[in-house]
C-alpha cells in the first residue's frame, strides 16, 4: 500500500517545483491523496495549489482507470472560489452531461448563483437564480434518492435551493427552509459529531433564520456559533460571509445591517518600527524599552487576531515583533532587501556594533533569539498556540527581494529598503483585497523620529492614509 503523505510535504513539493509537482513526488501518490490534498488546498483558500493538484489527480485518475468526476468538481470549485466563474460554469456544464451527481449539479447551481451577483439587469439576475434553483433542487432531490437506500442527511443542498429561490424572490423557498431544518435534525440522530459537519450545520440554521429575518437575537447568536466552529476552516467560512451580506442585501432592512461586523475577516498587519539605539548617548529606541515594547505588540496582536503579518527584519522592533507573533501563532510573511543569508549577517554585524558600545549588553542572547524566529519562519508548519488561521495555518513566508547591491559596496542601501517597504505593503493590500480584510499599521515608533529615507517616519507618513487605522506600541516614558 502507497504511504500517504501529509499536506505539510505536499505543500512543500508544490511549492518548491521546478515546473509542477516534481517526479518523485507524482509516482508515488494515489488518485486519492490527490484528491484529498486539493480539498484541503480548497479549504486553506491555496486555490492555485488547488488548482494544479486537481488536474495532476485527473492525469493519475486517467491513468489508474478511475473516474475523474471528483476532480473536476475540485478543479471547478477552486476555478469559482478564485472568481474564474465562467470557466467553472463551463467544465461543470460539461461534467453534467456525464455525470448525474447531487455535488456536480450543486456546485453548477452556485456558479449560476456567482454569475447572479455579477449581473447588472434584475431580470436577467433573477433568471441566473432560477437557473441555480433548478440545479440545487434537482440536487436536493437525488440526495435524497440516495439517502433513501442509506445515505448521509444533505441539508447543504437544500439551503442552497431555499437561498436561490430566496433571492429570485420565489414562495418555494420556504419548503426548502424546512427541508434543511429536517436535514439538520437527521444528521444530528445519525451522531454525526464531525467538526466540520457541526460548523456546516451551525451555518446552515443561521442561514435560515437570517432568510426568514424575524429573530435577530437569535440570528446573531447562531451566526457568532458558526463563527467560532467555523475557525479551523476560514475559507469555507469566508463564502458563507459572502453569502450572508447577499442575503442582508436582498432583505434591505437597515435595522438588521449591524450584523455585518459578524461577517468581516480578521484584520491583516503591517509592521514597522525603529532599530535599537546603536550608541548610549542616542535616546531614540535603547534596547532598555525591549521587554516594554514586546508587550505592547503582544497585547495589540490579541487584541487585532490578524489572519497573517507583513515585517522585515532588523535588530530591534522587527525582531520584537516576529516573537510576538510567533508566540500567538500568526502566520508571518517576513519581506527582505537581500537574501536571507546576507540579512542574518547584517544582523549579527549590527549587533556586534551594538554590543561593542554596550560593555554590560548580552549579545549573544540577541543572537539566539533571532536564530530561533528565523528557524521558527523556516520551519513553517510547526505548530503553535494560533490566534487564527488564514490560507495554510502556521504557513510563514520569507520573500528575498535580493537587490543588486554588494555587501562591500559604498553605495547608500537606503533607497532598497525604502522600496522594500512598499513592496511588503503593496504585498499586504493586495492579498486584503483578494479576501476583503482590513489593513492595520503597527508600528514602534518615537515620535521625534529621524525621518530618514526608508526609516519608520517616512514609511508611516507614506501608508497611514490608506490603511484601517494606525496603533504605536512605543513604551511610554
Amino acid at each position: 500500500m502507497e504511504p500517504e503523505l501529509s499536506f505539510e510535504s505536499i505543500y512543500h513539493s508544490w511549492a518548491n517545483r521546478p515546473g509542477g509537482i516534481d517526479g518523485s513526488v507524482e509516482a508515488h501518490l494515489l488518485a486519492s491523496i490527490y484528491r484529498d490534498c486539493a480539498r484541503k488546498a480548497i479549504e486553506h483558500d491555496e486555490l492555485f495549489m488547488a488548482m494544479e493538484l486537481a488536474q495532476a489527480g485527473v492525469r493519475q485518475a486517467e491513468a489508474c482507470g478511475e473516474s475523474t468526476v471528483p476532480f473536476h468538481q475540485l478543479l471547478a470549485l477552486a476555478l469559482a472560489r478564485s472568481g474564474s466563474v465562467k470557466k467553472a460554469y463551463h467544465l461543470l456544464l460539461r461534467l453534467s452531461s456525464v455525470a448525474r451527481d447531487p455535488e456536480s449539479a450543486g456546485l453548477l447551481a452556485r456558479t449560476f448563483r456567482d454569475i447572479a451577483w455579477a449581473e447588472p439587469d434584475p431580470a436577467r439576475r433573477r433568471n441566473y437564480f432560477l437557473e441555480a434553483f433548478h440545479y440545487s433542487s434537482e440536487a436536493y432531490a437525488r440526495s435524497e434518492q440516495g439517502r433513501a437506500a442509506g445515505g448521509p442527511a444533505n441539508y447543504y443542498n437544500a439551503i442552497q435551493a431555499a437561498q436561490f429561490a430566496f433571492f429570485a424572490d420565489d414562495p418555494r423557498s420556504y419548503h426548502y427552509l424546512l427541508e434543511a431544518e429536517k436535514e439538520c435534525l437527521l444528521e444530528e440522530r445519525q451522531g454525526n459529531s464531525d467538526p466540520k459537519c457541526r460548523f456546516w450545520r451551525a451555518v446552515t440554521r443561521a442561514e435560515i433564520e437570517l432568510i426568514r429575518g424575524e429573530d435577530l437575537d437569535r440570528t446573531r447568536e447562531l451566526y457568532g456559533e458558526a463563527n467560532r466552529l467555523g475557525d479551523p476552516y476560514f475559507a469555507d467560512l469566508r463564502a458563507c460571509w459572502a453569502v450572508a451580506r447577499e442575503i442582508l442585501k436582498h432583505h434591505a432592512r437597515p435595522g438588521w445591517y449591524p450584523l455585518t461586523a459578524l461577517f468581516v475577516p480578521p484584520p491583516q498587519v503591517i509592521f514597522t518600527g525603529h532599530q535599537f539605539d546603536l550608541s548610549p548617548d542616542r535616546n531614540r529606541f535603547p534596547a532598555r524599552f525591549a521587554g516594554e515594547a514586546l508587550e505592547n505588540i503582544r497585547v495589540r496582536l490579541a487584541k487585532w487576531r490578524p489572519s497573517r503579518v507583513y515585517t522585515s527584519f532588523s535588530f530591534g522592533a522587527d525582531l520584537l515583533f516576529i516573537e510576538a507573533a510567533l508566540e500567538l501563532g500568526i502566520p508571518v510573511t517576513l519581506v527582505l532587501a537581500f537574501d536571507l543569508g546576507r540579512s542574518l549577517s547584517e544582523f549579527r554585524a549590527t549587533v556586534e556594533r551594538w554590543a561593542a558600545r554596550h560593555p554590560d549588553a548580552d549579545s549573544e542572547a540577541w543572537h539566539e533569539r533571532a536564530d530561533k524566529v528565523i528557524r521558527a519562519l523556516q520551519a513553517g508548519f510547526e505548530p503553535t498556540v494560533r490566534a487564527r488561521p488564514s490560507n495554510l495555518a502556521f504557513r510563514h513566508r520569507i520573500h528575498e527581494i535580493a537587490f543588486p547591491i554588494p555587501a562591500d559596496s559604498t553605495i547608500d542601501p537606503s533607497p532598497a529598503y525604502a522600496y522594500t517597504n512598499r513592496l511588503m505593503a503593496g504585498l499586504a493590500l493586495l492579498e486584503a483585497r483578494q479576501s476583503g480584510a482590513r489593513v492595520y499599521l503597527m508600528t514602534v515608533q518615537n515620535e521625534t523620529g529621524s525621518g530618514q529615507s526608508g526609516g519608520t517616519s517616512d514609511f508611516v507618513r507614506d501608508l497611514g492614509d490608506r490603511l484601517a487605522g494606525i496603533h504605536n506600541c512605543f513604551p511610554t516614558p
